[in-house]
């Protein structure tokens, strides 16, 4: 998709230049990150000998789901690129000749990377992480060397200010070698609602306070649409989501959609 599109953009322009790619990712929901991280990580690792990839989520249900898309990159590959498998479960793809493997884990893992020199390496949904994100990166980063061609991807959405708004800010103020990426909400052309008898979605159900806070997300409305360009269809949708999907929480509604990155930060 578009967002997809515009992230290996960047990536390519980190990785021609010679410099280790480190990207912290910020993002609304749904936007197809993790998903090409995966291909870009399976691409490599099943193309090249000797390579070591990491990807660790947030759970058990989010890691499964990740080495779905591993699976699914190798099954529906063509059959004259496809790689033979060496070994296949829940936690590891192996490649047979190339001593190369996809090794997928939790944030529960004491020991992640201690064991391996690494090239690749994703860390999905790690605002969410159970495990202090610093003790992580202590352990995975010097196991990634620090030259050209390695990758380690820090994606999320938001989740209040914690250690990835640390390691965001230090980038953000341009004090760190990590690369801030943001996608908001309305990048996706997808997030677009019809409007019912030319009438934007009610708002009836969102929770404010005091009328003057309704005023004010009125007024928001025209600033973002101003600002950003949208179409009254993607307000639509934005409200719509907000009611249906946030229970008319604005705060939440940033946090998963937001239209800046300080919006991602908002919500405490």
């Amino acid at each position: 998709n578009i967002v997809q599109n515009k992230f290996i953009e960047k990536l390519e322009s980190i990785f021609f230049s010679g410099k280790p790619v480190r990207v912290l990712c910020l993002k609304a929901r749904q936007m197809g990150i993790s998903t090409i991280i995966e291909a870009i990580i399976y691409a490599f690792t099943s193309r090249m000998k000797g390579i070591n990839s990491f990807v660790i989520a947030d759970d058990l249900e989010g890691a499964n789901y990740i080495f779905e898309m591993q699976k699914m990159y190798q099954e529906y590959l063509d059959k004259h690129l496809k790689p033979r498998i060496k070994h296949s479960n829940e936690k590891k793809l192996a490649f047979s000749g190339l001593n190369s493997q996809i090794l997928i884990d939790t944030a529960d893992n004491p020991n992640i990377g201690r064991k391996f020199t690494i090239q690749f390496a994703h860390l999905s949904e790690c605002s969410r992480f159970t495990r202090s994100l610093p003790e992580i990166l202590s352990g995975l980063g010097h196991a990634v060397p620090n030259s050209m061609g390695t990758m380690i991807f820090l994606e999320t959405t938001a989740n209040g200010y914690e250690e990835f708004y640390d390691l965001w800010m230090t980038a953000m103020n341009g004090k760190s070698d990590w690369i801030p990426l943001f996608y908001a909400w309305h990048e996706l052309p997808e997030y677009s609602l019809p409007l019912e008898n030319g009438q934007l979605y009610p708002i009836d159900n969102v929770k404010f306070v005091t009328p003057l806070e309704k005023e004010n997300f009125l007024i928001d409305e025209k600033v973002l649409k101003e600002k950003y360009n949208l179409t009254d269809e993607q307000l639509n949708w934005r409200r719509w989501d907000l009611v249906n999907n946030c229970s008319g929480d604005i705060n939440k509604f940033n946090e998963d959609n937001p239209s800046c990155w300080e919006d991602a930060f908002s919500s405490i």
